[in-house]
């Protein structure tokens, strides 16, 4: 015995059998493969408005639950993408100034001869400013990178819409065709 009760759980389990099942309670089958998972931005933004459109049939409270869950899914998607993005920018930054620490570790500056201040400082102006430059070619290389498999994942999306294009002005340049042969001939 145990307490004031005598322990028996099937007192508790046999309640819990007796409760149905309820009827709108659907299990949901996993995703067929790894390509059903969102990994942008875009289809994460696509999957929630089918999953919100499927969910018309439910409670207007379920609805928006999900609409409030699929909102918070893309700030936080949206506010990774951002830290990724910052964090590459903190990278580039690091990787100059060690860069510039391990070139300023003994060095010689100037063989024999007396050094003046003014001189230094502007050696060290020159080797500042050509060290400025290389990391503005390196950020710069960076976002052309970035930019670069940007559009070449938007590349296939462009490419259908140059051949919708062509495939309309082709279709307008032969009904013209067609329509000044129709005038001379009735000419």
């Amino acid at each position: 015995m145990t307490g004031l009760i005598p322990y028996n759980p099937d007192i508790v389990i046999s309640k819990l059998r007796e409760v149905p099942i309820g009827q709108n309670l659907q299990a949901v089958p996993p995703p067929e493969s790894i390509d059903d998972i969102p990994t942008t931005i875009a289809s994460l933004r696509m999957q929630g408005e089918d999953l919100l459109g499927e969910a018309r049939d439910m409670s207007p409270d379920f609805q928006e639950r999900l609409k409030l869950v699929l909102q918070g899914g893309l700030v936080l998607a949206q506010t990774g993408a951002l830290a990724i993005e910052h964090m590459e920018n903190i990278r580039a930054a690091d990787e100059a100034r060690n860069a510039r620490h391990r070139a300023h570790n003994r060095r010689q500056i100037q063989k024999g001869g007396v050094l003046y201040a003014s001189e230094a400082r502007q050696m060290v102006k020159t080797r500042e400013d050509t060290e400025a430059e290389k990391a503005q070619k390196q950020l710069h290389k960076a976002q052309v990178a970035k930019k670069r498999i940007a559009t070449a994942a938007h590349k296939p999306f462009l490419d259908e819409i140059k051949a919708a294009y062509k495939a309309r002005c082709a279709r307008q340049a032969q009904e013209k065709r067609r329509s000044r042969q129709q005038a001379r001939s009735q000419n």
